[in-house]
């Protein structure tokens, strides 16, 4: 029912069976909205969490992003079993860009908080997330959470930072490596040096 499905591609929503909300409803949880599950597959590596975006989907069938798939090696037509899952309010969460793009977008922060408070009620440690803002991806890593590994996002005060990005860290990285490269070389001169010079005295 949903006419613009392409805004939540970018997401952690799913769409359900209405047969889920009645289950809610029968167990005394109706109340508590956002609703939100784990989701688990044969070939998981972890579970994955998302929220509902609403109850429309047929029966036996669950619709995710195609992200949140890729992400958590989902195939199409793999069997998934969910489970009710309400994690506590988030506190604090640290974001690590993949590229600059995000540290050359303007207001690139206010735009990041804008984008979870009403596409992601959920996230875990770990999570790839991405938004589009003027028709350029971003794509950003989860690096910390608080107080744990999974929480709502949804109707709550979180302290947000970003760290410096995965390229440029990689690239400190080289050039560190770099350096204890040389200074290992230099290491190892001295010390043939010292042993010419000292059998030399001998």
């Amino acid at each position: 029912t949903i006419d613009n499905i392409q805004e939540y591609e970018y997401s952690h929503f799913c769409i359900l069976p209405m047969s889920v909300l009645e289950a809610l409803d029968k167990n005394g949880l109706i109340d508590n909205n956002p609703y939100t599950f784990s989701i688990k597959t044969t070939n998981n590596i972890r579970d994955t969490y998302l929220s509902v975006l609403e109850f429309s989907s047929d029966n036996d069938t669950i619709y995710i992003p195609q992200m949140v798939m890729d992400n958590n090696f989902i195939s199409l037509e793999d069997p998934v079993t969910i489970d009710y899952f309400y994690p506590p309010k988030g506190s604090e969460i640290i974001f690590q860009p993949e590229d600059n793009t995000f540290h050359d977008l303007e207001n690139n922060k206010e735009i990041l908080e804008e984008y979870i408070s009403y596409h992601y009620k959920i996230l875990q440690l770990g999570d790839r997330i991405g938004f589009k803002h003027n028709e350029v991806e971003y794509n950003l890593e989860i690096t910390h959470l608080e107080p744990c590994d999974v929480v709502l996002c949804h109707e709550t005060e979180m302290i947000l930072d970003y760290r410096d990005s995965i390229i440029n860290e990689c690239k400190d990285r080289q050039i560190e490596k770099q350096l204890i490269k040389e200074k290992e070389e230099q290491e190892r001169v001295i010390k043939e040096n010292n042993s010419f010079l000292t059998q030399l005295y001998k």
